[in-house]
């Protein structure tokens, strides 16, 4: 299964026009939020509708700087996971939208608490508790302690939630953004963190997932380049 990860879009529909070819040969697209730039429905309906016309099989979450309209919006296009699971063939996708409280007050913020409820909510719905299905887990918020939740000043901001989750259900990768500075891969037991940057910045990550549970192939790439 090929994937294009993107996220913090921010409202970036040129972006969107060099990489047509990867759109269109990605078995999906999966988006990590912040898809508008503190936007509304209508903001977001035109990245989602240029991402359709080269790929319809669409997968993800809205983050902070995306309205709640948003979030409903990937909700009635069937594209969003947020606080819930969708499987696909051998894998599992579960999301988790917003972020933690930021010093600017962003329009989708939530605590600690709400993040820890919200994810012991998707296990226990979650088909991964068969054994069969691999976890793949999209989350705005990165988790905390990685190169993917580190500002230019070294401080971690991520969210101490999100790695619980990870270190007790460890999904075979996690896809994140938010902060933009915290370009990387980096790894958590067994899980890859994948931060493949800001695609407003011109940043994105194709990750291939092997059937035959060899290892996931992630590239990340500039458009600029």
């Amino acid at each position: 299964m090929k994937c294009l990860f993107i996220t913090d879009i921010h409202g970036n529909i040129d972006g969107l026009i060099k990489i047509i070819d990867q759109l269109k040969s990605a078995d999906y697209i999966l988006l990590g939020g912040d898809i508008t730039n503190f936007g509304h429905v209508e903001n977001a309906q035109k990245i989602l509708d240029t991402i359709k016309k080269f790929n319809p099989n669409i997968i993800g979450v809205a983050g902070n700087c995306d309205y709640s309209d948003v979030e409903q919006y990937l909700i009635s296009e069937k594209i969003s996971i947020n606080r819930k699971y969708r499987t696909v063939d051998t894998f599992t996708f579960a999301g988790l939208g917003g972020s933690l409280t930021t010093p600017v007050d962003t329009p989708e913020e939530y605590t600690e608490e709400e993040y820890s409820s919200a994810l012991k909510k998707i296990f226990n719905n979650c088909e991964l508790q068969n054994g069969n299905k691999k976890l793949i887990f999209i989350s705005h918020q990165p988790p905390y302690g990685t190169i993917n939740d580190t500002l230019l000043n070294g401080t971690h901001v991520g969210s101490r939630s999100v790695l619980t989750f990870i270190e007790k259900y460890t999904p075979v990768i996690c896809l994140t953004g938010h902060i933009h500075e915290g370009r990387g891969i980096d790894t958590i037991n067994n899980t890859k963190i994948v931060n493949p940057g800001a695609f407003k910045d011109g940043y994105y990550a194709t990750v291939d997932f092997k059937r035959d549970d060899s290892d996931i192939i992630v590239k990340l790439l500039n458009y600029n380049d």
